[in-house]
């Protein structure tokens, strides 16, 4: 089922993008709103075609050709799974802020292969992959009955994430300043930062045992706790230091109210 996706006044003055036909352009937004809220979307032409222009007649050469201008660009990068074809759209996550992602329409997630890339900054796994320009960006807040206009962004802009972490459904979960000022005031006897880097590598390396939006956070509180116990507290020599995962998690919630 299509969704609704909001497309910035910068999107026009994207000069890579418009290098390629203008029916490229449109086709791309088609497939933003035929994407799942994880970025990927079939890659079955035919659907696609029937779906993004259902009361046109296009020839699926001219469709493809299309297609193939987006991905020479490597604005979509396709691949395979359960002997299907989807496209995956690399920066969706990154420039897309979806309140409440389904959990039921959702598509594989792309190779292990282009998401550890694009977690490390490289493209060469991806054939040269950069990162798409910030004017080009696919920007969306979804609720549950209507999106945000693009007039009200100003009210619900955050700070960009220190860092991302891997969760298991393809997605990654920001970590923002405020959060590591905080953990780093509770595990003095740990460099809050390294850790976090640590944490980001082990998911890497251990895409089946990545954690969910549910349980991330735990994860994090957990691994530096065993860290600061493993330091000692700062100044007692106590080797017991940090507060618990549950009692931090109930002190964030009650700071979020």
């Amino acid at each position: 089922m299509a969704r609704t996706r909001v497309v910035k006044p910068e999107f026009w003055d994207d000069e890579k993008l418009a290098s390629i036909s203008r029916d490229s352009r449109l086709a791309y937004i088609g497939l933003w709103n035929h994407s799942d809220d994880y970025g990927v979307v079939k890659g079955n032409t035919t659907w696609l075609k029937s779906h993004i222009f259902p009361y046109d007649e296009i020839k699926t050469p001219i469709f493809e050709k299309w297609l193939e201008e987006l991905s020479s660009l490597e604005r979509i990068l396709p691949f395979n799974a359960n002997g299907e074809k989807f496209f995956y759209l690399p920066n969706f996550l990154k420039h897309q802020r979806i309140d409440k992602p389904s959990k039921t329409i959702k598509n594989p997630s792309p190779p292990e292969s282009i998401l550890r890339a694009l977690e490390e900054g490289s493209g060469s796994a991806l054939g040269g992959l950069q990162d798409e320009t910030e004017t080009e960006t696919e920007t969306e807040t979804e609720t549950e009955t209507e999106g945000i206009a693009p007039s009200d962004e100003k009210n619900h802009s955050k700070p960009e994430p220190v860092i991302l972490i891997p969760l298991n459904d393809g997605s990654g979960y920001e970590v923002f300043e405020d959060a590591i000022t905080e953990w780093q005031e509770l595990y003095p006897a740990i460099d809050v930062r390294q850790c976090l880097r640590d944490i980001k590598g082990w998911n890497i390396a251990n895409p089946k045992n990545r954690k969910t939006k549910a349980g991330i956070v735990r994860h994090i509180v957990s691994w530096l706790q065993k860290e600061q116990n493993r330091a000692g507290r700062v100044g007692d020599g106590s080797g017991a230091g940090g507060k618990p995962a549950d009692t931090w998690l109930e002190h964030r919630q009650q700071k979020d109210k």
